[in-house]
């Protein structure tokens, strides 16, 4: 079997630069959202993930480079909202990586079912941020909307 070089690279970095382009008109153009406030190029919640059990909910986040210090949880009802900062690191020519300040993240997480927001308990071991809730028995509130004409 012989190795061929495969020609849909080229065409793939195309696309990739114009959806770059796309993201970046995006972001300039649009206002900052109170959903995700982050700098796309130094800091980003990796993974976060939201499991139900009979009885409570599991929320999991993935933060590279949290200070702990400074991540503030806070939980309602129905959304848990995490902000914090995270050092921001660089590395030179010989791989010694460098601390070169922090970058703030913020994000808002909207969970499945309705909770009890005064038992809840966070655990952050190596960047994992686990946060325990507890369901509650009410249900979720629907307001019938009036439009006026």
């Amino acid at each position: 079997m012989a190795l061929e070089e495969w020609k849909n690279l080229p065409t793939l970095q195309i696309l990739q630069q114009y959806l770059n382009n796309v993201i970046d008109e995006l972001d300039s153009n649009s206002q900052i959202s109170s959903l995700w406030l982050s700098d796309r190029l130094h800091n980003f919640i990796t993974t976060c993930m939201v499991f139900e059990t009979k009885s409570g909910i599991s929320v999991n986040a993935m933060i590279p480079d949290v200070v702990a210090d400074s991540l503030e949880i806070q939980v309602t009802n129905e959304v848990v909202f995490l902000q914090g900062k995270q050092r921001k690191s660089a590395k030179d020519e010989n791989d010694y990586e460098l601390e070169c300040g922090y970058s703030q993240f913020q994000i808002m997480i909207p969970l499945p079912q309705v909770i009890e927001p005064e038992i809840a308990i966070a655990n952050l071991k190596n960047d994992m941020l686990t946060i325990i809730l507890q369901k509650s028995s009410r249900s979720r509130q629907q307001v019938k909307v009036q439009i006026l004409s």
